[in-house]
């Protein structure tokens, strides 16, 4: 299975099967989820790749969101390389004016919310099996009015109870 393959399987499988993401479920019905892979391995280039992606949803409305898998094992070493990448990526779609349009989530396998226990749960939200980047469209997601906490504390509820009766 290619790193795309695991990632969209985790997204149809855990994501939105276990509805922990309630954006998910329309895009993918809706087929208007980009997914791409990317084989940059230095941070720069990383950077140059979200950029572009988000350009693609600003120029291109049938996309409503985009799934950026890092599938070089040494693109993202580490999850504080992750953090890095969403920041750098964060500050230089703000330069270019693009963070006011678009969001972007990082999933690692090593993701951890901060101040949490590594072995809490609830990090499991934003767990994937290879490292991405996913870009969002904030009109989308302002659309929505769903309350971001309240799904927060319900998917660290429900993954937690998951656990213990594991």
């Amino acid at each position: 299975m290619t790193p795309l393959d695991q990632c969209q399987h985790w997204v149809n499988e855990f994501v939105v099967g276990l509805d922990l993401c309630p954006w998910a479920r329309a895009p993918l019905q809706s087929d208007t989820v980009r997914w791409r892979s990317t084989q940059a391995a230095q941070l720069e280039a990383l950077v140059a790749e979200v950029v572009f992606e988000a350009e693609q949803l600003q120029q291109h409305h049938d996309i409503e969101t985009t799934l950026l898998v890092l599938a070089e094992p040494a693109a993202v070493l580490d999850f504080d390389s992750m953090n890095e990448l969403v920041a750098v990526s964060e500050a230089v779609l703000e330069d270019l004016g693009l963070l006011d349009t678009v969001q972007l989530v990082g999933f690692h396998p090593d993701f951890r919310y901060a101040e949490a226990d590594p072995l809490d749960p609830a990090n499991h939200t934003n767990r994937s099996p290879v490292p991405m980047v996913h870009l969002l469209r904030r009109a989308a997601l302002e659309a929505l009015q769903i309350d971001g906490a309240r799904v927060s504390e319900r998917n660290a509820a429900l993954l937690r109870g998951r656990a213990s009766e594991a």
